[in-house]
Parts: C-alpha cells; sequence; structure tokens
C-alpha cells in the first residue's frame, strides 16, 4: 500500500510528499479533529513540567508532572483547557485526544507527541493501558522485566515519540506471520531545530519516509519526519532530500535500532 501526500504552494504544503511505502498499513487507525494550542498549567497536586506554544484554534493543551523524575511513580499526563475560559485544565489522553492532524491550513503535516527527546536515554513512553481518570494515557519510563527502570545503553541521537490517534493493530497480518505491535505509530524525528524538546511536547512535523523493522516478531514501523522548527524544513521533503543534506541519517537510524538491545541480551 502507497501513501503519497499532495502538492500545495504555500509554505508548509507546497513540498512534494513522497511516497511511503508500506507492505500493509491497513492495521493504522487515524482520526482527524480539531487543531489546539500546546498549554502548560500547574495543577495543586502537581508540579508545572514545562511551557512552549504551537499551532492552535479553540482550545489549549499541556502537560503537568506528577512524581520525581527518575522514579517508578514518575509520569506526565496531558491536559486541555478552552481558550478565554477561567476552568481548570481537564485531564485529556496523548494517544486519544491529541488531533494527528494539524489542520487545514497545514496540510500535509501531522502532530507528534515527543516520548524520548535526542541526546537523552530514559526509554519514556505514552501508557496505552492506563485510561482511567484523571491519568490518561500518561508519559511513562518503561521497566525492565526486574522492575527496573529502562533506559537506552546510550543516547539516542533523534527525536523519537508517536502519532496521537494511530494504532498498529495487532489483529492485523502485515506479512506472514507479522502482526502490528498494539502501539501508536512510532516517528523519529530527524531535523536540526534550534529549540531543545521536552517530553510530553507535542510538535508538528512533516513525513518523510519510513523503515520496516521487525521486533520480537511484531511488524514496528518507523516514520521518519522533520519539524517545522528544523531550519531546512522547506527544503527537505523526501528521504533523498533529507540524504542530501543531513548524509547518512537513514542509515544511521537502520543501524542504531540494529544494535540497541545488544547490550542487554
Amino acid at each position: 500500500m502507497a501513501i503519497q501526500g499532495p502538492e500545495s504552494s504555500s509554505r508548509k504544503s507546497r513540498s512534494r510528499y513522497p511516497t511511503i511505502v508500506a507492505l500493509s498499513l491497513l492495521g493504522l487507525l487515524f482520526y482527524s479533529s480539531l487543531s489546539l494550542l500546546q498549554w502548560v498549567r500547574s495543577a495543586p497536586r502537581k508540579a508545572l513540567e514545562s511551557v512552549w506554544s504551537s499551532h492552535g484554534s479553540s482550545e489549549e493543551f499541556g502537560i503537568i508532572s506528577v512524581g520525581q523524575a527518575g522514579t517508578t511513580s514518575y509520569e506526565l499526563e496531558c491536559c486541555t483547557h478552552a481558550l478565554g475560559s477561567s476552568s481548570g485544565c481537564q485531564p485529556m489522553s496523548f494517544w486519544h485526544d491529541v488531533p494527528l492532524y494539524v489542520g487545514e491550513d497545514e496540510e500535509g503535516l501531522i502532530r507528534m507527541v515527543v516520548e524520548i527527546p535526542r541526546f537523552t536515554r530514559a526509554k519514556m513512553e505514552i501508557n496505552r493501558e492506563s485510561y482511567k481518570y484523571p491519568a490518561m494515557n500518561p508519559i511513562r519510563q518503561d521497566l525492565f522485566k526486574d522492575g527496573s527502570l529502562r533506559e537506552y545503553p546510550g543516547a539516542i541521537y533523534w527525536n523519537y515519540g508517536a502519532a496521537p490517534q494511530t494504532f498498529e493493530d495487532p489483529s492485523v497480518e502485515e506479512e506472514p506471520g507479522l502482526y502490528g505491535d498494539g502501539d501508536p505509530l512510532d516517528l523519529i524525528e530527524v531535523g536540526r531545530p534550534a529549540v531543545r524538546y521536552h517530553t510530553g511536547q507535542i510538535i508538528n512535523v512533516k513525513i518523510l519516509g519510513a523503515i520496516g523493522l521487525v521486533d520480537g516478531g511484531e511488524a514496528d514501523w518507523k516514520i521518519i519526519v522533520i519539524s517545522t522548527d528544523d531550519p531546512l524544513f522547506d527544503q527537505i521533503n523526501d528521504i533523498t532530500e533529507l540524504e542530501a543534506s543531513y548524509p547518512n541519517t537513514v542509515s544511521g537510524i537502520r543501524e542504531w535500532f540494529r544494535w540497541y538491545k545488544y547490550p542487554s541480551q
């Protein structure tokens, strides 16, 4: 199955969106909804995490932290707040409630929930099982089988995260014997933005291509994207242009994922 984006003359949509050739992406569920601003608000029982802004419309959304970083109790929760409203920050899900698509004025762009910022090691991820008010699919650090916090042996070189409102369906056989892993679709942001992203931050990105991996007997697609914050955003529209501007990026991703589990085996 091939997915190809449209061509347009506007800044964000004039790019030539590449064809992503996938063996099967029928198991991915994409939903559309309103565009939101990213917003952070403290709550009495929780600590303020970070503040930044993004594109938006009638609502704002952001993150609040719970617990001490570096412990099993630490998590980041998403919340939303209507613009101009005096009401508090209402809990929402990073996975189910954050819109995938940025909006009609930003054709071709999707949102990315940053889980693991570049040059960090903590294996942070959206918790897909936890959907109980007020912690609806918070971001937590993954655990090893012995209950210890999971970290990569070395830092990851790109921003890693998830596409909200997507799903790799474990009931769909993408290739003989290979099924989806039941997680949101993984995104790897390969740009060189001047700003440093934080876990839980929601950014706007453009799709460049994809790498198909097999992890633990499951199909595991890694979608390669570039942030609108990257200085070469308008010049990089596909994998060929990515390699021309940032050489060996794709081979670096492939080899990193080939070897990163080796020290723990």
